[in-house]
């Protein structure tokens, strides 16, 4: 029994870390909190932009399959928030169709795996317009990354990901683990913000 509390406990640190590592990207990739938005030119709109739709083809299937109201509702947001950005990026303006007829969709709770589909597309289609690179360009800083997850993300998934977090009871569900064997909303990839789990 002590050998095996040992060989999971030995895997719980460096998936903290890799948690916090992902916090540091999407922030990286949101472009901060400036008050300025960031240039076109550095690519921080657009990233953010491949970012929302990256989510909405891992999760809108799902959330259409399991009618949950409250991540329906987390779709249409994000969907719109995807068609103000490209709306607000003169230079990806033949992306705007795309991106509306996905939004039109989103908005009416229909077509998951088109949607899905359709967002896997524009992403790629996007990344190439761009040029934006997949990978950081620099290595991410661990230590500002676990000082995000503890800022953004232990108060409800806990201080180890367990979903043991103090905020955690007053979630209408409980939120997702993020330890080894099950990382936030299962295999698919974390949202674009700061929460996994709405109250």
């Amino acid at each position: 029994m002590l050998k095996a509390t040992f060989n999971i406990g030995r895997w719980v640190l460096p998936f903290v870390v890799a948690l916090a590592v992902i916090a540091l990207v999407v922030v990286t990739f949101r472009g901060g909190e400036s008050g300025a938005p960031p240039s076109v030119s550095t690519g921080s709109d657009a990233a953010h932009l491949v970012s929302i739709l990256q989510y909405l083809e891992s999760d809108y299937p799902a959330a259409v399959t399991s009618n949950d109201a409250g991540e329906l509702e987390e779709q249409r947001s994000l969907s719109a928030e995807a068609l103000g950005a490209v709306g607000g990026l003169p230079q990806l303006s033949a992306f705007v169709p795309r991106v509306a007829a996905i939004n039109a969709r989103v908005q009416k709770a229909a077509d998951g795996p088109g949607v899905g589909a359709d967002c896997a597309s524009l992403v790629e289609d996007l990344i190439a317009a761009t040029g934006m690179a997949r990978t950081p360009s620099a290595p991410p800083d661990l230590t500002q990354g676990a000082r995000l997850f503890a800022d953004n993300c232990a108060a409800c998934h806990g201080a180890t990901g367990r979903g043991d977090g103090p905020a955690a009871t007053a979630l209408s569900r409980s939120p997702p683990t993020s330890t080894p064997t099950r990382s936030c909303r299962g295999s698919r990839r974390s949202r674009p913000s700061t929460s996994c789990a709405s109250a």
